[in-house]
């Protein structure tokens, strides 16, 4: 997956226009940002550019809560939804962060274990998802310091110029 083809797709002279503070998902302002992407409705991703690329967007000043269950037994070609990290000041976007889900998932069970990322978490809640399908089992991640952590080269921070 090439993130700098994704990060070509996503309208960064829109990032200073959209204000994505206070609860919900905000699907309707980041849309500005991806204004040449359709909007979907599913489990693992919001929006999708022809069948080529498909962006999960997440956007939290810190703290993210991931309902793990879905991610059990990805297939490698929803290992390369990629998520979008809109981080932003009083609502206002600062960076946005591109890494592919499988990356995000790897790294995640690799350094952060004792927050429940692992296999057999994924693998329970997934157990109950099925049985259960509205239910939710969420496991956290502190996004700066994920990011901090993770290396350079499977992730790419776009800056937002003030």
């Amino acid at each position: 997956m090439d993130l700098n083809t994704v990060a070509a797709l996503i309208d960064l002279d829109q990032a200073h226009n959209v204000n994505i503070g206070g609860h919900g998902g905000k699907e309707r302002e980041i849309a500005a940002l991806l204004s040449k992407w359709s909007r979907d409705n599913h489990m693992l991703y919001d929006f999708s550019f022809a069948d080529l690329f498909r962006v999960e967007v997440k956007k939290q000043l810190n703290t993210q809560w991931f309902d793990i269950g879905k991610y059990h037994n990805l297939s490698q070609h929803n290992r390369q939804i990629v998520l979008m990290f809109l981080n932003h000041k009083d609502g206002k976007i600062i960076s946005i962060c591109l890494v592919t889900l499988g990356d995000f998932i790897d790294f995640m069970c690799e350094n952060y274990s004792k927050d429940g990322w692992t296999t057999e978490v994924m693998a329970t809640c997934s157990c109950f998802k099925s049985k259960y399908p509205t239910m939710q089992t969420k496991v956290k991640a502190n996004i700066r310091d994920v990011f901090g952590r993770m290396p350079k080269n499977i992730h790419l921070n776009l800056k937002i110029g003030c």
